[in-house]
């Protein structure tokens, strides 16, 4: 097991088709390391379907995470948002978190995956 776990949830826990809207994606990281580290996540999407920006096309960020102290854990959170061209489908998105030390080297790199499903409008 890696110095960082990473937890993931959407609420809601799905967007609509076709339409303008938003999930938020919450990154709970934990540190089950001896020190603490400096966190920051890269989020990137599949397609531009959705995107991390609500006036365009964003398929790629960094969020900065913080300090989060040995077997600690911090919450960052991250909004998805749909579009009129985002079609019914599951969209696999990929996370991952780095750890820095004091001297800003990166001690742990994990990766993760997490689905965010949506439906279409009955």
């Amino acid at each position: 097991m890696g110095i960082l776990k990473i937890r993931t949830k959407f609420y809601p826990i799905r967007i609509l088709a076709y339409l303008k809207n938003e999930a938020e994606l919450n990154i709970d990281i934990e540190n089950n390391g001896i020190d603490l580290y400096w966190v920051e996540i890269d989020v990137v999407l599949p397609n531009n379907s959705v995107s991390l920006a609500p006036d365009k096309e964003l398929l790629k960020g960094r969020i900065r995470g913080g300090i989060v102290f040995s077997n600690d854990n911090r919450t960052v959170r991250c909004k998805i948002y749909g579009n009129p061209g985002t079609y019914p489908d599951t969209y696999r998105i990929k996370l991952i978190a780095y750890a820095f030390d004091k001297e800003g080297v990166i001690v742990s790199r994990e990766e993760t995956k997490t689905e965010l499903r949506c439906e279409r409008v009955k």
